[in-house]
Order: structure tokens, then sequence, then C-alpha cells
């Protein structure tokens, strides 16, 4: 059996993008035709979302305050090294410096989400686990807490 060559590789992989596309001719292509009535199934149709929120701690009463926006409200001050994480998508990112913390194109669903607060005084390394449900293409800024 002879291996292709480089051009032969480019030429295979035109032919396969040219058989998934449809040439542009209007035809399904080859990956809408393997579904029932020639669309993708839903779930490869909903649009990922974004979960961001900025922590922040409340200077009157060092209330922990998570919100969206574009920086921290007034009379709050942004909490940096918070460790936010999305464990049944194993993702886990630190707040920076602004406190805001930010999981991009994440699937729609339920979740739960973990903060972490640092070491140290007066926090001690608390935790808080909230649920949420994220919709397709939604952008959910801070918790939705009632």
């Amino acid at each position: 059996m002879r291996l292709p060559r480089g051009g032969e590789i480019g030429l295979l992989l035109l032919i396969l993008l040219l058989g998934l596309a449809g040439c542009g001719s209007g035809e399904k292509s080859l990956f809408a035709e393997t579904f029932e009535g020639g669309t993708a199934p839903p779930l490869a149709q909903e649009r990922p979302g974004t979960i961001t929120g900025i922590v922040c701690v409340r200077q009157l009463d060092g209330k922990i305050m998570i919100v969206g926006g574009e920086s921290a409200p007034e009379g709050t001050d942004p909490l940096p090294g918070v460790q936010v994480q999305i464990p049944s998508l194993r993702a886990a990112v630190q707040t920076g410096d602004d406190g805001r913390y930010t999981f991009p194109n994440i699937p729609p669903g339920p979740y739960q989400i973990v903060f972490i607060l640092p070491a140290g005084e007066p926090y001690n390394s608390a935790q808080a686990t909230f649920d949420l449900i994220l919709e397709p293409g939604q952008t959910l800024e801070g918790l939705p807490l009632e």
C-alpha cells in the first residue's frame, strides 16, 4: 500500500471539505444527510453561553457578593484569588485583581458553581455552592440569588 504524498493529502482534504460543504451548489452536505431531515441533532444546534461575574466584598459589613456588570459596585471592593469551579465540566478559574471570573463557551444546561475563598483572615478558605441553569446563547452575569 502506498501512502499519499503532501500534495495528495491536500487534494484529499479538499475533496472531503467539498463533500461536507456541498460545494455551495444548494446540495445538502454529506454531514447533513447523515441526520434525519438533513439537519444536525438539536443539541448540536444549541449555542454555547457564558458564565461570568465579579466577586466582591461589601465595605459596610464584609458580606461577600457575586454580581454582574463592568466593575464592582460602589461601596464594595473586588476580591481577587477566589477559585471558581464548575465541577461537572472540570473547569476552574481564579478571579483576577478586579474580582472577575469568566467561563466562555459553556454548553446550555444545569450546573453547580463553586466558589472557594482564599485562605487567610477573615475568610479561612470558606466555600459556597450555587445551582444555576444556562440557556442557549445566554450570558449569565453574577448569580440570580433570590
